[in-house]
């Protein structure tokens, strides 16, 4: 994971702080086990804020964090 991915969960992590929400990701996952696709949903106070993909749990909450940091720009 590159730290561009990391950043963008940790700045929604500060952000959810700073508004005093609370973030929550659910998951799921398609394919069979040794080729499987994440996808990560992302929740401020349970109202939907993003959605992403990745073939770990890590990349799609990255991929979610960072759809959801645009919603908010």
């Amino acid at each position: 994971m590159s730290s561009d991915q990391v950043d963008y969960v940790n700045k929604l992590n500060t952000i959810g702080l700073l508004r005093k929400k609370k973030i929550t990701y659910e998951y799921s996952s398609t394919g069979p086990l040794n080729n499987q696709v994440w996808n990560a949903r992302v929740y401020f106070d349970e109202e939907y804020y993003g959605e992403g993909n990745g073939r770990t749990k890590r990349k799609a909450q990255a991929s979610a964090a960072e759809e959801a940091m645009k919603n908010f720009q």
